[in-house]
């Protein structure tokens, strides 16, 4: 009885460690993101990835940015920012270490930002025949 008491005293010793370290971890973390200066950086978007928890309120999902100089940085994002952009994607990402703060995306000619239903325009009328026209000058 006793061996079994002390047995169950070390594993909880240890779980309460690790739930210790596990903590003091992301304090650390959270104060060197709140030291770190702000950054802009115009990066492609590389990937996505989501994780799913055992429970659904718990799902993590990630994007890798890269960088011109080919470097990568993948932070965690919140559901509307990872539904709201695809991979190839170009455009002013805005961190703070590790911390996503936002993305701003650039929008290329004829192009539209994703989410946008904006109606596509007809193209002009141009008469294939060009010999009937009045000269301009």
């Amino acid at each position: 009885m006793l061996f079994i008491h002390s047995s169950f005293l070390t594993i909880l010793a240890v779980v309460i460690t690790l739930v210790v370290i596990a903590g003091n971890k992301q304090k650390s973390e959270k104060k060197l993101n709140d030291q770190a200066p702000v950054q802009t950086i115009t990066v492609r978007i590389a990937g996505r990835r989501f994780v799913m928890s055992q429970q659904a309120a718990n799902a993590a999902h990630y994007m890798t940015f890269q960088a011109p100089d080919g470097s990568m940085l993948e932070l965690k994002v919140d559901a509307q920012t990872y539904n709201a952009f695809r991979e190839g994607e170009i455009g002013d990402l805005v961190y703070q270490r590790k911390r996503f703060l936002g993305f701003n995306p650039q929008v290329m000619p004829g192009s539209q930002p994703y989410g946008q239903g904006v109606p596509v325009q007809p193209e002009p009328f141009y008469p294939q025949d060009y010999s009937d026209q009045t000269p301009l000058y």
